[in-house]
């Protein structure tokens, strides 16, 4: 044995859940399971603002070898919010919500 710990999730990265037009991708964590499970529970991760989905993996790694499904998101940047905040907040919140749709 080398020591390593087996794989029980696969990743599926940059997957577009945005309308089209948008650059902003999410990456999904998909443990494996067995045939008869019928649900599975999932999270969603939002990184905090300045950062990537990428920040989320060990969070989102350990909640698919839990058995959770795990998708991480990027959402749209933090422009113009001095000038139009509540704006900005409402582009993001909806962003936020994708993921649920998607």
């Amino acid at each position: 044995m080398d020591g390593s710990v087996p794989v029980t999730y696969r990743i599926v990265k940059d997957v577009p859940y945005l309308e089209p037009g948008r650059t902003e991708k999410l990456d999904i964590y998909l443990p494996f399971r067995a045939a008869n499970k019928v649900a599975t529970p999932a999270v969603i991760w939002i990184h905090g603002n300045g950062g990537d989905k990428a920040d989320g993996r060990t969070e989102c790694e350990m909640l698919a070898s839990a058995g959770y499904i795990c998708a991480s998101i990027n959402y749209g940047p933090w422009t113009n919010y001095q000038t139009d905040r509540s704006r900005f907040v409402r582009k993001n919140l909806k962003d936020a919500k994708m993921p649920y749709v998607f």
